[in-house]
């Protein structure tokens, strides 16, 4: 799947994973619970924006104040009709909703943080609960969400080939906002443009080099040669590469020590070479464009048995199953819950940013297909988050009695 890299398209992610992680706290809790969101005031002294939330008679009621709020009207206007109602009292608002539309709840509050508070990303985001600050975490890695600003990892020494491994891996993953794929070698797969590239650390030497295969299906290879020794004097970092019938494209970075930042730039390099090359360039060497349109096979994530069970219950994810059919088949047990959750909610996200490139790209069957994938994890997602409630506050439906006997009416019962 396509991934974002965009720094509108990253903050924006970060604003949906912040939605998710605040619906999951709200979902979670119980009477009495108090829970709040805010940002600091420019001199840090207090909070210039707050949404706090309490629970009373299964509701979920939540207070959003911004100082000078009732001083712009049409802000004020746009904010009541996004659902918020006046409190009687001057710069806030109010809602509440049943427990259960804790997503709904997230998403007013991030719009009310982002349009009326005017906060550029979650990462200044502070949150608290009646015990003390509460970290809101990302979904892409175990972190607070501070650490979803775009920072790249820090330069390191490698000794050997499994800690080069791991830290091209973490640079992957910090560029493109997801774990990085691998063939069965361990060389890392991804797609540069509409072709497919390769990572491939040195197991001997402190390197890695940055491969592309190009054109494919060459036989005259004199021909080959020299248009070959032509090009390599006339690309600055991109080596040209004869193997067999293929022509490869390679940058080749050191790795002691190895920046991320480095790679990064690197892989971009590449992309922009990449975008040079058509029919024209393919001809010079009398072979075939590489190049697919088709997305690569990338491996499906192994999904936990209990999940698979869930989605095999409910294969159109239509929200057939209650909150307590999915306590059972997780076994009554909140972390399973919250490693479903977890693995659900990256799915959702995965497949929300999938369809939001294929509808840039103009690929609009594809955009469908991967918005109907997202809205079914969605709702997972919603039937997990129910679990969640029955196992954490103990929120059980009282069984029907079973019927025992068919009586007629004109019998007398046990009690006639």
């Amino acid at each position: 799947m396509i991934q974002t890299n965009t720094f509108d398209g990253a903050v924006e992610q970060s604003w949906r994973e912040f939605r998710i992680e605040l619906a999951n706290q709200l979902a979670s809790m119980d009477r009495d619970d108090y829970f709040i969101v805010g940002a600091a005031s420019a001199d840090l002294t207090s909070l210039s924006v707050t949404v706090d939330y309490q629970v009373s008679d299964e509701h979920l009621v939540c207070v959003a104040r911004c100082a000078g709020l009732a001083v712009d009207q049409a802000l004020l206007g746009r904010v009541h009709g996004q659902g918020w109602l006046p409190t009687g009292e001057q710069d806030s608002v109010r809602t509440d909703m049943p427990l259960r539309f804790a997503d709904r709840a997230a998403v007013l509050s991030a719009e009310f943080l982002r349009q009326v508070g005017g906060i550029q990303h979650p990462c200044f985001v502070y949150a608290r609960d009646s015990e003390g600050p509460v970290a809101l975490r990302s979904r892409s890695a175990d972190v607070p969400l501070e650490a979803v600003v775009p920072t790249p990892p820090q330069v390191e020494f490698p000794t050997d080939y499994d800690e080069l491994h791991t830290a091209i891996s973490l640079a992957l993953e910090w560029k493109y906002g997801t774990p990085p794929v691998t063939d069965e070698g361990g060389d890392f797969v991804l797609t540069l443009g509409t072709m497919q590239a390769f990572v491939l650390p040195d197991p001997e030497r402190p390197q890695l080099r940055i491969l592309v295969p190009l054109l494919t299906g060459i036989t005259g290879r004199t021909r080959a040669a020299e248009v070959l020794a032509d090009l390599n004097s006339e690309y600055r970092f991109v080596r040209l590469t004869w193997d067999g019938d293929q022509v490869d494209a390679a940058i080749d970075l050191p790795t002691s020590p190895f920046s991320a930042q480095q790679l990064s730039d690197q892989l971009d390099c590449m992309a922009a070479f990449l975008d040079t090359i058509d029919e024209e360039f393919a001809q010079r060497f009398d072979g075939e464009l590489t190049r697919t349109d088709d997305e690569i096979d990338e491996p499906e994530p192994d999904l936990p048995a209990g999940l698979l069970a869930l989605l095999h219950l409910d294969p159109g994810s239509g929200g057939a199953l209650d909150s307590e059919q999915v306590a059972t088949v997780c076994g009554f047990d909140r972390d399973t819950i919250l490693e479903y959750l977890h693995i659900s909610e990256e799915q959702e996200i995965a497949w929300y940013n999938s369809s939001n490139e294929a509808r840039d790209a103009g690929d609009l069957e594809e955009a469908d297909a991967c918005a109907h994938e997202s809205h079914g994890w969605e709702r997972t997602v919603t039937s997990l988050r129910e679990a969640l409630r029955v196992v954490t506050l103990g929120v059980h439906r009282r069984p029907q009695q079973m019927k025992l006997f068919d009586t007629q009416p004109d019998q007398p019962d046990l009690f006639s």
